[in-house]
């Protein structure tokens, strides 16, 4: 058995706020803004459990409602399409519309029936284990260098000692269950998205509307935007999306990914 000790060593760190537990850099004020957020209703969520493809369909809407995609330097994305609960509020209300917006709420967490367009992704939870794990090792404020696999996995399947920031993988996804058909919600699935990308741009362009669908009835502007939309190209251009100081963490943490990786037991690594 282990000690307290150990228990609290193995464990990610969080901030709590109003009992919930939030990654560690975030702040009160704005979480709580966040919650009364209220829509308009031509604003845009993008919406997922963390580590599900929210930064990937972000940039995705960014070229089809901007006809852009995030500048070099990584505040093009953080400032284009911020996450709410970590800007708060009254940050989000200053973009001009239409707002592009990420968040990783559940259902009930603010009045999402409000919401112009929300496209909710979703991952397989093994390869949503395995990337959530490689996050809390990658970045310092989680003070999880020397968390082991199994911590994680026991917090993220069997809810031991406390809940991960951001809430439990499958009462997230159980929230949004009712949701699903709702005419302001529009499912993507990760691994769908990976066989079929162009199909994937085509029905979020056609969900949009407007400016968005006439970009991808352009057979030229329908290319380019899904050729920048790849992993590999997004991949291969990490600076459009993360500030250096981040690019320096997740650069290191790459080299370390393959030794991490073999510590995994196969059969829930993922491919």
């Amino acid at each position: 058995m282990k000690t307290r000790e150990e228990d609290e060593r193995n464990t990610p760190k969080y901030v709590f706020i109003d009992d919930y537990p939030w990654p560690p850099v975030w702040q009160p004020d704005a979480v709580r803004s966040a919650l009364r957020y209220e829509p308009d209703p031509d604003d845009v969520f993008v919406n997922s459990y963390p580590k599900c493809g929210t930064t990937w369909v972000q940039n995705i809407c960014l070229e089809l409602i901007y006809g852009k995609s995030p500048a070099a330097g990584g505040q093009e994305l953080l400032r284009l399409s911020p996450m709410l609960d970590y800007v708060g509020a009254e940050e989000v209300k200053k973009l001009p519309r239409p707002r592009l917006i990420k968040t990783h709420f559940r259902y009930g967490q603010m009045n999402f029936a409000a919401a112009g367009k929300i496209l909710l992704v979703v991952r397989n939870p093994k390869d949503c284990l395995v990337s959530y794990f490689y996050h809390h090792k990658a970045f310092k404020q989680y003070e999880f260098e020397n968390g082991s696999f199994d911590d994680f996995y026991d917090l993220f399947v069997h809810r031991a000692n406390q809940q991960l920031g951001h809430a439990d993988y499958f009462d997230f996804h159980e929230s949004w269950l009712p949701h699903l058909d709702d005419n302001n919600v529009l499912l993507l699935v990760y691994e769908q998205m990976l066989l079929d990308l162009p199909l994937a741009v085509r029905r979020i362009a056609q969900f949009l509307g407007g400016a968005a669908k006439e970009r991808a009835d352009d057979p030229t502007l329908f290319s380019q935007i899904v050729e920048r939309c790849t992993l590999k190209e997004m991949k291969g251009n990490d600076s459009r999306f993360f500030p250096a100081e981040i690019l320096l963490v997740l650069t290191a943490f790459q080299c370390i990914e393959h030794e991490l990786r073999r510590n995994i037991p196969y059969n829930i690594r993922g491919r």
